[in-house]
């Protein structure tokens, strides 16, 4: 499938079954690469800002955390510590306010067209916001990493998640079966919802590993985030301080 379009006009200059849907795999990295580059440049480095609205005294931020996004694909946990290392370093400790996303550099819908309902829980088909995460250096942002262990007969398999559930939920409902049978297990997330499952049956010695998109990729980034200021020591008031808006012009 392959369709040759003018740039200016949109004439289409060549078709080969163009009008057959296919997924384009990373095929779109060579449309989406050439784009950034034209439009752009080779020079363009993403940005992420981190502000305060608010004073603080005593270690107590007497405000709002505001993380303001820009598109930047290659945020991970890392990145995210960095962050908090920040924040620590700034002297806060205690959060009155709520962490806050503006993600408002980008609007329209966060699913690109064409997704249908088994890609739109892939790492193909994820979402995306101008506040996300990558699970590692791949950088296949809006994402989180699952991976399945077997264990014994009849028991449900391991999982691991990479690098949080970060707001996910997961249900397994896998089953340990001999080393001789077929491997049907499945992990996936329930379409427009934060539930992944695990499914089927998975033999002894073998693993799986799948790519899960995230439902909401600002508030799951968000959320994680939120629990990285917690492992350092910064407490947030408001069990539930995860929230969007614009970032005040008078925050810092």
């Amino acid at each position: 499938t392959f369709t040759l379009r003018d740039k200016t006009s949109g004439e289409i200059l060549y078709t080969y079954r163009g009008e057959h849907l296919m997924r384009p795999a990373s095929n779109m990295k060579i449309l989406t690469g050439a784009a950034a580059i034209s439009e752009l440049g080779l020079d363009y480095r993403f940005k992420t800002e981190i502000f305060i609205d608010g004073n603080v005294e005593d270690h107590t931020l007497n405000g709002d955390i505001y993380v303001k996004g820009y598109g930047d694909p290659t945020i991970n946990e890392a990145t995210l510590k960095h962050f908090v290392k920040v924040l620590r370093e700034y002297g806060i400790r205690h959060v009155k306010g709520k962490l806050i996303g503006d993600d408002t550099y980008f609007s329209g819908e966060t699913l690109p067209p064409g997704v249908d309902d088994e890609g739109e829980t892939h790492y193909y088909g994820a979402r995306i916001s101008p506040i996300t995460m990558s699970p590692n250096d791949d950088f296949d942002a809006s994402t989180i990493i699952v991976e399945a262990a077997a264990g014994n007969i009849g028991e449900k398999p391991m999982f691991n998640v990479i690098p949080h559930l970060s707001g996910l939920l997961i249900s397994n409902e896998g089953k340990t079966v001999d080393k001789n049978a077929e491997n049907t297990l499945e992990i996936r997330r329930i379409n427009n919802t934060n539930q992944i499952v695990i499914t089927g049956e998975l033999p002894e010695g073998e693993t799986a590993k799948v790519w899960v998109s995230h439902q909401e990729p600002t508030k799951n980034t968000l959320l994680f985030f939120k629990e990285l200021c917690k492992d350092a020591g910064i407490r947030f008031e408001d069990e539930d301080a995860i929230a969007s808006g614009t970032t005040p012009k008078h925050a810092k």
